[in-house]
């Protein structure tokens, strides 16, 4: 028998707990095996004596205290929680599916939700501990300065987001004239052309964005946009109005 120490994330998650720990051997006082306290935050088992189960209500301070080790509960199985998590952060998509498969993959490496799970349900993005419990943001502003290192899900698994996202080199086929331009005219279009090509971000690999969609237009355009100037051909004025709109979803 061993001494352990376990958050617990619902009502639900509290009765997993307890009755895993009867069936290990472990009672609260007086040998009782019964269901109790599920709305306590945390719950203790003890090494000595009657293997006792005891509970801190809410005093995350005293739980962290707490010189007993750590554990979680994993398909039916005690396992030590130090080491197993990563502090990350998560971005989801809009359709709903992602959100569902990223919260799947989260459970099945053995992350909890904090509380009632069906207030993600609305989650811009999902925070992750080293301790196992998963926060939820709606604010992708408070996301983007989060301190914790991005991850994307692949598949069944999770990735640092700057290893998995490409960095493409971005090259427009510009007429010869623009790659040395002499005249002062060329050389105000090239660093017009190459400030806008300057702020695109390239692509994540797996399900082509909507932001790729758009970036991808935007390089056709200034791409017809050379070839009309080499010919001395005057420029759409629609195409103008169309870069300046892609210039400016691809600042947001």
């Amino acid at each position: 028998m061993k001494a352990m120490k376990f958050r617990v994330n619902s009502p639900q998650h509290s009765e997993q707990i307890q009755q895993a720990l009867f069936d290990a051997g472990y009672a609260w006082s007086c040998h009782r095996k019964e269901i109790r306290n599920t709305d306590s935050k945390f719950l203790f088992a003890a090494s000595f004596g009657d293997n006792e189960i005891t509970y801190e209500h809410s005093d995350l301070q005293y739980f962290n205290e707490h010189k007993t080790e750590e554990y979680l509960l994993i398909n039916g199985s005690f396992v030590k929680a130090e080491g197993r998590f990563k502090n990350m952060k998560i971005a989801l998509s809009d359709p709903f599916a992602n959100r569902t498969h990223v919260t799947n993959v989260l459970h099945n490496l053995g992350y909890k939700f904090c509380g009632d799970p069906e207030v993600y349900n609305s989650a811009k993005g999902f925070f992750t501990y080293d301790n196992g419990i998963i926060m939820k943001t709606d604010d992708m502003e408070y996301f983007k300065n989060h301190p914790n290192e991005e991850y994307v899900v692949v598949g069944e698994e999770l990735k640092k987001a700057s290893e998995w996202f490409v960095q493409p080199k971005i090259k427009l086929n510009m007429p010869e004239r623009f790659e040395n331009p002499t005249t002062d005219g060329d050389k105000a279009v090239k660093e017009a052309f190459d400030d806008v090509v300057a702020k695109l971000q390239a692509p994540p690999v797996g399900l082509k964005p909507k932001k790729l969609h758009d970036q991808e237009r935007l390089i056709e355009i200034i791409d017809a946009m050379y070839r009309y100037v080499s010919t001395n051909n005057v420029i759409p004025a629609e195409w103008f109005a169309e870069v300046q709109y892609l210039n400016g979803q691809m600042e947001k």
